[in-house]
């Protein structure tokens, strides 16, 4: 949608930031597989304490995963010009997508 819409050129500049802030998408996700399924077999079990206890420790995970990809925002022009050098610049404006 992006290359035919804007162009090739645009594509590159939209998936850098996707790539960057996938990583924190992607450890959420390996976090969560082996949770759902211990919250399926704890529920089976009927143990709701652990569940309870387990949720509340996973929603704290995110929110802590969530600031801290917040908290990169101010210094993600640092980050891409290790990532890809200072030759390419990225809109501010691609972070709100």
């Amino acid at each position: 949608i992006i290359n035919t819409i804007l162009g090739p050129e645009d594509v590159t500049i939209y998936n850098i930031p996707r790539k960057f802030y996938g990583v924190f998408t992607m450890v959420l996700s390996i976090l969560s597989v082996p949770f759902w399924s211990a919250i399926t077999e704890s529920i089976e079990m009927n143990d709701v304490r652990w569940v309870k206890k387990t949720t509340k420790k996973y929603i704290t995970t995110v929110i802590i995963m969530s600031i801290v990809a917040l908290g990169t925002i101010p210094f993600v022009d640092v980050f891409y010009s290790f990532w890809i050098g200072k030759d390419l610049i990225i809109p501010f404006s691609l972070f709100l997508i």
